[in-house]
């Protein structure tokens, strides 16, 4: 994805080892554990329609303020939630671009 959106920073960002250590220690928290092999996100969200998708959850989940003052600690904890889906989809489709990088 190359539109100079953050949703490409994101994509950089998600190259960083620490962003990867930060979201597989997020996996290792989830009381569910992924069942999909990531190269079914990166099929998804690499088509032309999925990235429209992506970019809007992006914008509506990710690009906005998540700690409101005056608003409760729940309704941060639950946008950073919101935020957090977009997170693990954008990490799905780096891990199956690096597998596809490192022949498989």
């Amino acid at each position: 994805m190359q539109d100079n959106t953050g949703l490409d920073a994101l994509f950089q960002n998600a190259d960083d080892p620490a962003w990867q250590q930060l979201m597989a220690a997020q996996a290792d928290e989830a009381p569910m554990q992924q069942s999909l092999d990531p190269a079914v996100y990166a099929a998804v969200f690499q088509t032309t329609a999925g990235k429209m998708v992506l970019e809007d959850m992006y914008n509506r989940y990710v690009n906005v303020s998540r700690a409101v003052p005056g608003q409760g600690a729940e309704a941060a904890f639950y946008r950073e939630g919101m935020a957090q889906v977009v997170f693990e989809i954008v990490g799905n489709i780096n891990q199956a671009n690096q597998g596809d990088d490192n022949g498989n």
